[in-house]
């Protein structure tokens, strides 16, 4: 079976109805957009840097070249973001029930609010094990960095990951000065990677995001086919009937299932219906009650 919705394997991106429609769905590929661009200002704005001496070499720079390059923030953060770009997913939560869906990745109501249009958008689901290939395959593996974000408050003194973030956020003047900035700051990046791409404050946590950061020579967008990962599409509550066709010929045509996301007393419900069932006699009634029948 093509989609077996059991949790664990897949993993959704919400996003707004003309954004799927016009442009994923039509063009059978995937926008991953700037690591810049997100909304989170940890991720866009400047990130600043302790310069300081390395232990072995503490008279080996002087006062006025920490203080030249304490300036020098902006040209680091634009030199350890360059390239990089990010497709952001949620993931079901750990040891997730199949039919609790306030569980699974698709069953997030902030989601639906803050990046599906208010839930008038689409919830695509990929298999993570596929889309992960399919990154591969397209980019390097050694192009790639991956895994789920870790949430916290890891700028507090003393909390779990403090030291970490400390050392992350930390330059040595003395590398800088002697080796390649690009460089220096280029592996600065792969070995803290985690601490610099894959953390965010706890208030985000719901989101329970997995994500893939590729590195690239410049900012340009990169676009992957998802005709191999795409599985299943999951429509919001208030997604417009009027683009349903287009929904229906793109799943019948690829074999991918299809529900909309149904809201009864605050709880939500999803029946999965196979490409097949779309234009079943015996299946009508059902997608009615799930408003998934075109107009006409």
């Amino acid at each position: 079976m093509r989609f077996h919705n059991d949790p664990g394997h897949y993993v959704a991106h919400y996003t707004r109805s003309e954004t799927a429609v016009d442009h994923i769905l039509k063009n059978r590929t995937l926008r991953l957009g700037p690591f810049i661009a997100t909304n989170d200002p940890r991720e866009t704005k400047t990130w600043h840097f302790a310069v300081g001496r390395s232990g072995s070499h503490e008279n080996s720079v002087t006062s006025e070249q920490l203080e030249s390059l304490s300036k020098r923030n902006v040209e680091f953060d634009r030199i350890l973001k360059h390239g990089c770009k990010i497709l952001c997913v949620s993931q079901d939560a750990e040891n997730a029930f199949k039919l609790d869906i306030s569980d699974r990745a698709y069953g997030k109501p902030r989601m639906w609010a803050q990046y599906a249009g208010n839930h008038s958008g689409v919830c695509l689901l990929f298999d993570k094990q596929t889309l992960h290939e399919t990154l591969q395959s397209r980019l390097g593996h050694q192009k790639l960095f991956c895994g789920p974000v870790e949430y916290g408050n890891f700028h507090q003194v003393g909390s779990s990951g403090w030291m970490e973030h400390m050392n992350a956020f930390h330059l040595s003047a003395d590398d800088i000065l002697t080796n390649d900035l690009e460089n220096v700051l280029r592996n600065h990046r792969d070995k803290h990677h985690k601490v610099l791409f894959f953390r965010k404050n706890e208030d985000w946590q719901q989101e329970v995001e997995y994500r893939w950061i590729i590195r690239g020579d410049t900012n340009d967008p990169e676009f992957i086919p998802i005709e191999n990962a795409l599985r299943a599409i999951l429509l919001g509550l208030d997604f417009p009937i009027d683009r349903l066709a287009e929904i229906h010929e793109y799943c019948k045509d690829t074999d991918t299932y299809l529900s909309r996301i149904m809201w009864i007393n605050g709880m939500p419900g999803v029946h999965w219906f196979a490409p097949n069932q779309l234009s079943a006699p015996e299946y009508q009634r059902a997608l009615e009650m799930f408003a998934l029948l075109p107009p006409g």
